[in-house]
């Protein structure tokens, strides 16, 4: 069944953030009593239609799902500031996650980089019209990064100086946390999985219920690579209707 995103803008503190919505045009809340919503949301420097292949199998099994462009993402208004949250140093963060200059490269390079990656097995048509989605297409056929430079710094920055293991504690819902995990190829990469697996363990510690679900062989883009497991994964958090 294919399924068409309804393209919709709200507007909040002052913001016109855009968002699709996916649903069933045979589904209403009187008629299907699993028709529950559910919001999807992307991470840094993605945009809404990374949720392309994860939102019509959520339809399809009853939900309405709504995914937004966050702050200065995708479609949504891009302010110049609002980008911050109320081992590695916040310089070292920066440094290390800053955003690849992606503007000037050809249409043509930049998809060759996912072709050539785990996501070529899966190449379609489709996959290519949601990864270019994600940047911005100039007129002379190359892409550039829809979050710009400086307000993705300012999100690193924030990032860093956010009390995450503080947070974790005031959670008093289900939490999963469905992690990507590639084999390291060289030694920073093992430093960072090393790094990434004793923040899980310290969350654990804080959150004795929380549920971990490790995706082996999988790139950061799950949404992209593993759509169907993780719906699978989506909807055995959510409470039964029945």
């Amino acid at each position: 069944m294919s399924i068409k995103p309804l393209d919709g803008y709200v507007s909040a503190n002052g913001l016109k953030l855009h968002y699709l919505r996916w649903s069933s045009p045979a589904s209403s809340p009187a008629s299907s009593p699993k028709n529950l919503p559910i919001v999807l949301l992307h991470g840094l420097a993605s945009a809404a239609r990374i949720w392309d292949f994860v939102a019509p199998l959520l339809v399809e099994r009853g939900y309405t799902v709504t995914a937004l462009d966050q702050r200065g993402h995708g479609e949504s208004d891009k302010p110049e500031s609002g980008y911050n949250f109320a081992g590695w140093t916040r310089e070292q963060a920066i440094k290390d996650l800053a955003p690849p200059h992606l503007a000037d490269t050809p249409r043509d390079t930049f998809l060759s980089y996912f072709r050539s990656g785990p996501l070529g097995k899966q190449w379609s048509s489709q996959l290519e019209d949601s990864i270019l989605h994600i940047v911005r297409l100039r007129e002379d056929n190359t892409v550039a990064p829809n979050l710009d430079f400086e307000n993705h710094l300012q999100i690193i920055g924030a990032m860093w100086d956010q009390p995450l293991f503080e947070l974790y504690q005031r959670v008093h819902c289900p939490i999963k946390l469905i992690v990507a995990e590639q084999e390291p190829e060289n030694e920073g990469q093992e430093a960072f999985l090393r790094m990434k697996r004793q923040g899980i363990t310290r969350i654990q510690a804080l959150c004795p219920g929380i549920d971990i679900v490790w995706v082996p062989n999988t790139i950061h883009d799950i949404p992209l690579q593993r759509p169907a497991q993780l719906v699978q994964e989506i909807i055995s958090i959510i409470p039964s209707q029945s």
